[in-house]
């Protein structure tokens, strides 16, 4: 293309510039677009062009001076008409402040994601919010006008911080972080521990745990209920499928990892590179999204022969491959519009999930993966680990906490030198991205105070700080995993957070049931799932039973069961 700087055509590709997601109705054969390209200079490097033919993921365009390289164009930098910048628009990934009108004050973060109109601030005290922006930065030094409540946000361009400044939305955000108020929860959270981390010594007697004092741990048993200070929470974590206790335990996650790698090698891409990096963590994020298995599956069944096939033994990834090259996300995002011209299934229950708007943000990652590699190879703590994975387009804490979580378990083994040489995991003891259930149950532990994600964090810190002497309180003998040096790990905020995600629904099962139902529901299912007569139902099943419609659902389930799926 004979643009100017006289580049090849692959770099002007490379330079192409997301515009700001859109319904995109206006794309027709024959419509006039803009593209920018963002290194070029003069008419701001915009380029008029013509729509073509759609094919899969992109558009075929003539340019108006009539050239014909780059042929095809993602829609997601198709511009209707070339938007005056702002410079709101150049905040993205720059240092900020934003005024907080109810602090009268400014707080510093950075600007890691731009949709829809709104800016994302991963803030310096680890919270992330988004908000609408003012056009224009404030130019003075003391408060902005004040402004409606529903008006875009006052803002203005600031240094990098040489450390992070505390924010403080409200007083009763900053209480203190000591043991918490409702012991009741704080005992059934170290036994549900417990009974997890026994639950593995059994699956797996060969696996080395050590106990905290370093003496002879004694053999596996599970506890009973209402025997050793346990009440009736074992007849339901002993039939529920839940997660470890350790995050990097996950069989998913082992599993995930093996997907991964398999996939890379497969790609020829060499271990550590920025585009093994880079591909790796777009398959992680991919698998947060939430597309059913089965979904994937039936992409990979029109993409071409000799591509990648997970093999048999990595279970339901078996025959699967998931996006992760350009070609291939614009082949997956061209697959998933006939989905929702088909009114199917297309994500797991597991979880919520971006639903249609992933169409959009597909597209955008690809423009934005490169800064991620960047920002991770430049981490020193896990939370600038963290901050990297949402600089994505649809990528919020959990699932940006969960995908990070996978890649350096799962795909690195915990082996920091793969991606970020500085990096310090130990950090993670202290920090990690919270998800809405750790969140709540912390909240409830705390006295029912409404909580910021760092105050939540705090308290996952505390429970993982201080789980030595509660389980000694409790009279249990805790099989922690053990370190590369022969002494125990530690739990970690990361741990507590992954585990209080299970705990979280178990809890609503607990307290739901209590023990009359917790009995029916052990004498219904214990016996046909020891048999293998039916399967074993996740915590997220157990979550939703009550004590009175208790052995109506488990008969449902023993003659079937229910899938969840939304259909978002």
């Amino acid at each position: 293309m004979a643009l100017p700087g006289g580049a090849p055509a692959r770099e002007f590709l490379e330079s192409l510039v997301p515009v700001q997601p859109n319904d995109h109705a206006w794309l027709q054969p024959g419509a006039t677009a803009y593209v920018r390209f963002g290194h070029l200079e003069g008419d701001d490097g915009w380029y008029e062009c013509t729509l073509g033919e759609q094919e899969g993921g992109a558009w075929r365009v003539t340019w108006k001076n009539g050239d014909t390289e780059p042929d095809r164009l993602p829609a997601a930098c198709l511009a209707r008409a070339p938007p005056a910048e702002k410079p709101r628009d150049g905040a993205l990934h720059r240092w900020v402040e934003v005024y907080w009108a109810g602090d009268a004050k400014w707080f510093l973060g950075r600007v890691v994601g731009k949709r829809e109109g709104e800016l994302k601030i991963a803030y310096t005290d680890g919270e992330t919010h988004s908000h609408v922006m003012q056009d224009e930065p404030f130019a003075g030094a003391g408060a902005p006008p004040e402004i409606d409540d529903c008006a875009p946000e006052p803002w203005r361009f600031a240094e990098a911080p040489p450390r992070p400044k505390k924010r403080r939305k409200t007083a009763r955000a900053t209480k203190p972080c000591g043991p918490p108020e409702d012991q009741r929860l704080c005992k059934l959270v170290y036994q549900f521990l417990y009974h997890r981390a026994t639950t593995r010594r059994l699956m797996y007697p060969s696996e080395t745990v050590v106990s905290a004092d370093g003496k002879a741990l004694p053999a596996a048993t599970l506890p009973e209920a209402g025997k050793g200070g346990f009440d009736h929470g074992p007849l339901i974590q002993s039939l529920g499928k839940m997660g470890n206790v350790g995050r990097g335990l996950d069989s998913g996650t082992v599993t995930m990892g093996d997907f991964v790698r398999a996939k890379l090698e497969h790609a020829g891409l060499q271990q550590g590179s920025d585009a093994w990096v880079g591909q790796a963590v777009l398959m992680c994020v991919h698998e947060m999204d939430n597309w059913l298995p089965n979904v994937n599956k039936a992409w990979t069944a029109t993409t071409p022969e000799g591509g990648f096939r997970a093999p048999s033994t990595l279970g339901g990834l078996g025959g699967a491959n998931f996006p992760s090259s350009r070609e291939e996300i614009w082949s997956f995002v061209a697959f998933a519009e006939t989905l929702w011209d088909l009114g199917k299934p297309k994500f797991a229950g597991s979880f919520q999930n971006q639903g249609k708007r992933l169409l959009t943000y597909l597209p955008l990652r690809l423009y934005e993966i490169d800064d991620v590699v960047a920002a991770l190879r430049a981490a020193r703590t896990w939370a600038d680990a963290c901050d990297a994975l949402l600089i994505l387009s649809g990528v919020g804490d959990y699932v940006g906490g969960q995908a990070l979580c996978t890649f350096f378990f799962g795909v690195c083994k915990g082996d920091v030198s793969r991606f970020a040489p500085n990096l310090d995991a130990t950090t993670m003891k202290s920090f990690c991205l919270c998800g809405p259930g750790p969140e709540g149950v912390v909240q409830k532990m705390w006295g029912g105070v409404q909580l910021g994600k760092s105050e939540a964090v705090k308290r996952l810190a505390w429970l993982a700080e201080n789980a030595e002497a509660r389980f000694q309180a409790l009279g249990l003998r805790f099989p922690f995993q053990q370190d590369a040096d022969g002494k125990r790990k530690r739990l970690t905020a990361v741990d507590l957070e992954h585990a209080l995600c299970y705990f979280s629904r178990y809890l609503s099962a607990h307290d739901s049931l209590k023990a009359a139902g917790a009995r029916i529901v052990h004498d219904k299912l214990a016996g046909p799932i020891t048999r293998g007569e039916c399967p074993r139902p996740s915590i997220k099943w157990f979550a939703k039973l009550k004590e009175k419609t208790a052995a109506k659902r488990c008969d449902k389930w023993l003659k079937g069961g229910v899938r969840e799926a939304f259909t978002s």
